[in-house]
């Protein structure tokens, strides 16, 4: 779950399934993403813009995110080293 406020983590675990479905459906989970500032990555924010209502911006752009940070092959070599 991303940080924030109480009204976000709150917004996020109810609509936790939601969120869900829409990184699998509208995004497929993310994949070719993995590099911040890519063309896929620019794609899908612009996407992401999109979307009504500020929270869920913000829990997709968090749920990109962590999703960079856990599958980007350079932060996965350091982990390593």
């Amino acid at each position: 779950m991303g940080t924030g406020k109480p009204g976000r983590r709150t917004f996020e675990a109810a609509q936790a399934w939601a969120i869900e479905e829409i990184v699998r459906g509208e995004f497929n989970v993310f994949r070719g993403m993995e590099a911040p500032g890519s063309r896929a990555d620019r794609q899908v924010r612009r996407r992401i813009r999109r979307f009504s209502g500020s929270m869920l911006r913000a829990c997709l752009a968090d749920r990109l995110r962590e999703h960079q940070l856990r599958n980007n092959r350079h932060v996965m070599a350091r982990r390593r080293a």
